[in-house]
């Protein structure tokens, strides 16, 4: 019972960290392509 009450809680924190973590280096990546498209792509 203690193991099915400590999965649940700890599978959410270890979820929620990372995907905050994603978000913002996904956020961060597109704009640093955004910032230098020249060298990237010339468009």
């Amino acid at each position: 019972m203690t193991s099915d009450k400590g999965l649940p809680r700890k599978t959410k924190r270890i979820v929620r960290r990372p995907a905050t973590r994603y978000a913002h280096l996904m956020k961060r990546m597109r704009q640093r392509m955004l910032q230098r498209p020249r060298k990237g792509r010339p468009v």
